[in-house]
């Protein structure tokens, strides 16, 4: 008789769960829900996500979902996720209602990773607060004033460094991209401050309305980089290099004057509204330094395999799946157009580092001295 108790009890315990689980399913899934695929109570669609190349499966979903309105909404374990797929949609939600939609997802995996208590100053992921605003008001102050004492010096000078590490090590050319761009940043700012503000979710921090459906706070906004970019009205033929689409007229990326466009600046990639990469022009300077150093002194060509001397393939697919993504290694060719620009780049870099190391000296000697100075009047 307590068997059956105990299987009656287990029963009915499964017979509410189930009903639970239909009710929620029926109201997470009603008519009223913005549109997206089909969530799962609890879990939503967690299981659909892979690990890597997370954004691809987004992109699928937007090309089911988003239909004209721009956007879908998803959600992962309990968290709904708005994702945008449409420019307009992102300027409207992130620039035009940014004082309701610029915080940030926590992150459990890090101690305060909102610095809520001001403990981390880590700034893409920092919350909307007093510390966030500071760290802002900082870094900007810190790029303001190296922009206006002119940083183009400082990047010459890492853009000579570069050439000849890339003389002496060209197998290492990825690892010496990210030291001299390391470099220039932690020299125009003393520390690191750290300025991409995108490729984070922003975090609704009021209940809204859009465009007829109802979003709760805590909703998190992503807006999607890889379905801006590739969309075939603004970029025709959006996965193929085509540089002409910025230089002639009769594309829709076309501007002019040609001596200011194209520009990097204000791009998708570089965020939205208050979350806005504040190193945007830092960003192109250093670009057209490096890109026309690169040029000047090489032939950029593909490696060959010594076994049958064809070209080795760069893959286009490959690449981390990390918060700030990048190519997984490939090899090519910097071959120096010749013996004169060789020596030329390794000349001036010898040139270049003197004349450092001679600022430097001085600095430090000019230092010393007023803080002796300092020490000996008090």
């Amino acid at each position: 008789m307590h068997h059956l108790s105990l299987i009656a009890f287990v029963a009915v315990l499964f017979g509410i769960a189930i009903i639970r689980l239909y009710t929620l399913f029926r109201k997470i899934n009603g008519p009223e829900k913005v549109p997206g695929p089909t969530l799962i109570p609890y879990l939503g669609r967690i299981h659909d996500l892979p690990i890597n190349f997370m954004w691809l499966k987004f992109y699928e979903w937007a090309k089911k979902y988003s239909g004209l309105n721009g956007f879908y909404l998803t959600e992962i374990l309990g968290t709904s996720i708005l994702v945008v797929t449409d420019e307009a949609v992102a300027e409207e939600l992130m620039v035009k209602r940014a004082k309701y939609n610029s915080d940030r997802p926590a992150i459990p995996s890090i101690f305060d990773s909102k610095s809520t208590d001001g403990s981390m100053e880590y700034l893409p992921l920092m919350g909307k607060n007093q510390y966030w605003a500071r760290q802002r008001r900082l870094t900007h102050a810190y790029l303001t004033e190296a922009s206006y004492s002119s940083y183009s010096g400082l990047m010459y000078h890492e853009a000579k460094r570069w050439l000849v590490r890339l003389i002496e090590s060209p197998d290492d050319f990825q690892f010496s991209l990210e030291d001299m761009a390391s470099k220039v940043m932690c020299q125009l700012t003393w520390d690191d401050p750290d300025l991409s503000e995108d490729c984070v979710a922003h975090e609704m921090e009021a209940d809204d309305v859009f465009r007829g459906y109802y979003l709760t706070k805590g909703t998190r906004i992503l807006p999607l980089d890889w379905a801006f970019l590739r969309n075939p009205t603004k970029y025709p033929d959006p996965d193929n290099f085509r540089p002409e689409r910025w230089l002639e007229p009769g594309w829709p990326t076309y501007q002019e004057p040609l001596t200011q466009f194209p520009t990097i600046k204000g791009m998708t990639s570089f965020g939205w509204g208050q979350r806005t990469c504040l190193g945007q022009t830092l960003t192109q300077d250093e670009l057209i330094v490096a890109c026309g150093a690169l040029s000047w002194c090489f032939n950029l060509k593909p490696k060959k395999d010594l076994a049958t001397g064809l070209d080795l393939p760069v893959p286009l697919d490959r690449s981390n799946s990390l918060l700030i993504i990048k190519p997984d290694p490939f090899q090519m060719m910097f071959e120096p157009r010749s013996e004169g620009r060789k020596q030329q780049a390794l000349r001036l870099w010898a040139e270049s580092e003197a004349r450092d190391q001679n600022e430097r000296f001085e600095f430090a000697k000019q230092a010393t001295l007023a803080f002796e100075k300092l020490r000996t009047e008090t």
